[in-house]
């Protein structure tokens, strides 16, 4: 009888996926055949004198389809001494069918890291064997062994984004932050390299693996990247409030991101719009801008138990927006005057950005530090939001770069990448 090759299963990619933040969920498909006959590549195996008649009987029983008679005999047909390497190709194969029939995992993952190592099996096909040992280890959830097998598949196909995403899930579902933020940013990075378009799920998922390392670097890193990509309001919203968590936050810099909220159409509730509005009126100065934000939020229906709360702070600064901006002028003599520009920044440059007035904002932010300020984080990133407002969003690009402080830098670089899209 001559030997020759049963079908193979087209093997499947190990299936993970990121379901939401918060929550990283792992499902595995089984290994499922297909008719697609598959004959080795290069050497064509040829059995042993005496392996030709098990291995024979064992082909009749498997193409009888009678595979609870054909398991004895392969598990025999192993136990001959002195097999060649060709005889185990064809009982590995008898045993994959085999064990495919069977639905019985533990010999098809004998079988498939057979197929791994052996001579006869295309390069081409070694992953994908590799993606079902992965698939199966994961079914046992035996963790080490999904490592080990997602290691030897990215030392073939080192390019393969899915691998090294799966790897960091494999990481990740152990806690091992650390090392899945590692697999996940270079699956992003090899994306990137090879042209390849990558997941919004993706950044995701590295943001939410450094929230669970407790990483900050790596989380505004990551959350600056979701944004850069993929500019929706919910990512903008999301990178911002996750901003204002930072420790020893100041008034300032949580008004400049809530104005980076406003452009990005990303102010959500009652909490968002009374936030800035009060930090404008009570904490800034700027009645100009509490107005603009509350009048906005009342016209979107935002506000149902702040309604009370909105119509009073709305009632001031309409009060107060008239003197106000009939100071400003008046303001500009005493800010070219001064010694320092402090005043000119912090009074007539941030009065005159509440107006949106651009124009006169970025005069004196620029007069301001060409006469030198105490806090010139604030006034480069105030500059910069005032040349976006002016449509000036490349020349703003400077100005966030000019943002050195450990607290504005973040913001800086978000602001950055608003204005960097703006200029495009």
């Amino acid at each position: 009888m001559t030997l020759k090759m049963l079908s193979r299963a087209a093997t499947s990619a190990l299936v993970l996926g990121l379901l939401s933040v918060g929550a990283v969920a792992i499902a595995v498909p089984a290994v499922a055949a297909d008719k697609t006959k598959e004959e080795p590549k290069g050497k064509v195996p040829k059995a042993s004198r005496k392996a030709q008649k098990p291995l024979g009987e064992i082909q009749k029983l498997i193409g009888e389809q009678k595979f609870e008679e054909a398991k004895p005999k392969i598990a025999e047909a192993e136990a001959l001494p002195d097999l060649t390497a060709d005889d185990r190709y064809f009982i590995n194969n008898f045993k994959y069918n085999t064990a495919l029939a069977l639905k019985d995992n533990a010999m098809l993952e004998q079988a498939l890291e057979a197929m791994a190592i052996s001579e006869f099996t295309a390069e081409t096909d070694r992953p994908k064997i590799l993606q079902n040992l992965i698939a199966l280890a994961f079914q046992r959830q035996d963790m080490p062994k999904a490592i080990e097998q997602s290691k030897r598949l990215l030392q073939l196909a080192p390019d393969n984004v899915d691998a090294r995403m799966n790897l960091g899930r494999v990481y990740y579902n152990q806690d091992d932050f650390s090392n899945a933020l590692g697999a996940f940013k270079e699956a992003i990075a090899t994306a990137t390299r090879l042209g390849q378009p990558v997941e919004e799920s993706y950044y995701k998922i590295v943001a939410q693996t450094a929230l669970r390392a407790n990483n900050q670097a790596e989380l505004r890193s990551a959350m600056l990247e979701l944004v850069k990509a993929y500019p929706s309001s919910t990512n903008w919203r999301d990178a911002l409030v996750l901003y204002r968590d930072t420790p020893g936050m100041t008034d300032p810099l949580i008004l400049d991101s809530y104005r980076l909220q406003w452009l990005n159409e990303a102010l959500v509730g009652e909490r968002d719009y009374i936030e800035m509005a009060e930090i404008a009126l009570t904490k800034r100065g700027l009645p100009g801008e509490a107005k603009s934000v509350l009048e906005k939020g009342i016209a979107n229906g935002v506000f149902t138990k702040a309604k009370g709360v909105a119509n009073e702070m709305l009632t001031q600064a309409k009060g107060r927006v008239g003197a106000d901006q009939k100071s400003l002028p008046g303001l500009e003599k005493e800010a070219r005057a001064g010694k320092t520009g402090d005043f000119a920044a912090s009074v007539v440059g941030q009065g005159y950005l509440s107006y949106a007035d651009y124009a006169k904002a970025i005069e004196f932010y620029q007069l301001a530090l060409s006469k030198g300020v105490k806090n010139p984080d604030e006034v480069n990133l105030q500059l910069g939001i005032a040349l976006v407002g002016g449509g000036r969003a490349a020349e703003a690009l400077p100005a966030f770069a000019n943002v050195k402080g450990a607290l504005a830098r973040p913001l800086a670089d978000l602001w950055a990448a608003y204005a960097t899209r703006k200029a495009q």
